[in-house]
């Protein structure tokens, strides 16, 4: 009886065969096409949330800032009060001294005075070094 049947219905199977195919991959199609549209509908809610909180994030920070601001200001307004308080209490006072010299003495110099020529090949050898020296940056 089973052979009877699918003698039967061999010929139907096999034009409705190409329907079923036809109908898997409209449903495959349509499946990624949802998907798409509501992955894209998804993500535009997500980037308006994200400019939502990238918005009060910055309005926070700017609020920060003014207060870090003015704090600052009043710390500068009070350290220029104190200044201009203590500047206005002070007195400046000039005074001119009118002393005699009691006891004058002479600086000698030496005019005569002269560095030999091996002195004066050792300067020239280390002469960097000797400025480098004289204003403190040289090895000591």
């Amino acid at each position: 009886m089973s052979q009877i049947i699918d003698a039967a219905t061999a010929p139907a199977k096999k034009a409705a065969l190409p329907w079923i195919v036809a109908a898997v991959l409209f449903a495959i199609i349509a499946t990624g096409a949802a998907g798409l549209y509501f992955g894209m509908l998804i993500q535009r809610g997500w980037d308006a949330d994200d400019k939502v909180q990238l918005a009060n994030a910055y309005g926070d920070a700017l609020k920060e800032r003014e207060t870090r601001i003015k704090e600052l200001q009043a710390k500068g307004n009070l350290i220029e009060g104190t200044f201009l308080t203590k500047l206005d209490g002070m007195q400046v006072v000039n005074k001119t001294y009118y002393n005699e010299v009691q006891k004058e003495t002479e600086k000698l110099v030496y005019t005569d005075c002269k560095l030999p020529d091996s002195g004066v090949d050792l300067l020239n050898k280390h002469i960097d070094d000797v400025n480098m020296r004289l204003i403190g940056k040289g090895a000591k």
